[in-house]
């Protein structure tokens, strides 16, 4: 018999406890910090520009940092690209040259 009423008033001092550590802990209003170590284990990369790939330039698991080349890309579009933005302004730069005169 004593030892059920030992058992009962552990029990509700432990309860007691328990309930006082959770009341204060959420009375501070401030979360509790978590200190771990998160690993990455897969990155989405992404181009700045499209074109066809040409090459990888690291293999798989490999360690690799921030400016780092990882792909080769075709440079056939952005070649197209710059040329024809190369045209247009030579076009804009004649045609200002071209405002103020009159055909003899």
């Amino acid at each position: 018999m004593r030892r059920a009423k030992r058992g009962v008033i552990a029990a509700i001092a432990l309860v007691l406890v328990a309930g006082a550590l959770t009341y204060s802990v959420r009375r501070s209003g401030s979360p509790a910090a978590i200190v771990g170590v998160v690993r990455a284990t897969e990155v989405r990369v992404e181009p700045e520009v499209n074109g066809q790939l040409v090459s990888i330039t690291v293999e798989k698991g490999t360690y690799v940092h921030a400016g780092d080349v990882l792909a080769r890309l075709s440079a056939v579009e952005l070649t197209a690209q710059a040329d024809q933005a190369r045209a247009a302004l030579a076009s804009a730069t004649a045609n200002r040259n071209n405002q103020g005169k009159r055909p003899p």
